[in-house]
């Protein structure tokens, strides 16, 4: 078997197995989304996505619920960082 016959059958066997790996995640992720918005509908009447939910508790202070696991993520500092640095370019 010549070398760029061979090659090119790697690269095509390589792609397949990319499609087949991304379809594989693509149903499986969109199967958790379907569970997920009729066991909402079941339990309390209205569809809602809630393996990840971003809540805001305060002005700069958001929930992050992945799971049932609760993180709290204050974007204080990072807003103030982000003014000083549009602030100062624009007075460039």
């Amino acid at each position: 078997m010549a070398r760029k016959i061979r090659f090119r059958k790697k690269r095509l066997y390589n792609i397949r197995i990319f499609i087949v790996m991304i379809m594989f995640f693509a149903v499986t992720a969109g199967g958790l989304a379907a569970v997920d918005l009729n066991k909402s509908y079941v339990l309390y009447g209205y569809q809602e996505f809630e393996m990840i939910k971003v809540d805001e508790v305060e002005k700069d202070i958001y929930q992050l619920s992945i799971f049932n696991e609760k993180f709290s993520l204050n974007f204080k500092y990072l807003r103030r960082d982000f003014d000083r640095i549009r602030n100062f370019f624009n007075k460039v």
